[in-house]
C-alpha cells in the first residue's frame, strides 16, 4: 500500500470514529524534504486540541508525562515539529 493509500485509510477511519462524513476529497499533504535545519527545542507538548471540517467540536488529547512530545520551532521561527514522544494517531484519535 502507497503512503497516499495508507494516509487516505487512515483519515476514513478517523473520521467514521467521529461519526463525521467522509470528505468529498481527501487532504493530504506532501511534505517535501525538510532542508537540514536547526531548531529550537520549546518543551514538552502536554496537549493537542484540534478541529476537524465538517464537526461543530474540537477534540483534546492530553499527553501522559512520559509520553510526550517535543515542541520545536523552525531557526526562523516560522515552523513547528512536533517530535519523538510515545503517542500514536489511530482512527480513535491519539493513542500511546
Amino acid at each position: 500500500m502507497s503512503p497516499y493509500d495508507k494516509a487516505a485509510s487512515l483519515l476514513t477511519r478517523f473520521r467514521r470514529w467521529i461519526n463525521s462524513p467522509e470528505p468529498q476529497e481527501t487532504d493530504i499533504v506532501e511534505i517535501e524534504p525538510i532542508p537540514r535545519t536547526m531548531a529550537l527545542v520549546i518543551g514538552e507538548l502536554c496537549a493537542v486540541q484540534y478541529a476537524v471540517e465538517g464537526q461543530s467540536e474540537t477534540f483534546f488529547h492530553r499527553f501522559q508525562k512520559n509520553d510526550r512530545p517535543l515542541l520545536l520551532v523552525s531557526s526562523d521561527g516560522r515552523q513547528i515539529f512536533v517530535a519523538q514522544g510515545r503517542y500514536e494517531f489511530t482512527e480513535a484519535g491519539f493513542k500511546r
